[in-house]
């Protein structure tokens, strides 16, 4: 066994290993509670606003895997147009806005020739919620441990 400072070497050894390696894991995006709430948006809550008039700028999958930053990015802020739109106010479901936020920020990186959001198409809110959710599921298959797909 180790003493003295041999052993305060290999503990410090042991801390910086785990310091460095942290945020790494931490910073992978990964979003199953999230598809849960957009597949509860898309079966719950859609069907019963059907009447309501609404447009959202909608990027794509294809948009996602070329600058996935800036795609998640308008995808929050069009969640939050959505949710206000549909006057949702359950917490889970709100917390959708800051959920699709700190992604965005995980996948911000230095991107160019990204579209701005307000360039994409305009589609129906249904519309808008799979796209998200086949982006999510993208996403997922790209940044998540296997178990958690």
């Amino acid at each position: 066994m180790p003493r003295g400072r041999q052993a305060l070497a290999s503990v410090c050894l042991c801390l910086v290993c785990l310091i460095v390696l942290m945020p790494q894991l931490a910073a992978r995006p990964c979003a199953q509670d999230t598809i849960k709430k957009v597949q509860h948006l898309i079966n719950v809550e859609a069907p019963k606003l059907k009447g309501l008039n609404c447009s959202l700028y909608t990027p794509t999958v294809d948009h996602y895997k070329k600058c996935p930053g800036a795609t998640m990015k308008c995808f929050a802020g069009e969640m939050i147009v959505l949710l206000d739109e549909w006057e949702i106010t359950e917490a889970h479901l709100t917390k959708l806005k800051t959920t699709l936020t700190r992604l965005a920020e995980q996948l911000n990186t230095t991107e160019s020739g990204c579209i701005q959001c307000e360039l994409f198409e305009v589609e129906a809110p249904e519309t808008f919620l799979r796209n998200l959710l086949k982006t999510l599921h993208e996403m997922n298959t790209v940044h998540c441990p296997k178990k958690t797909r």
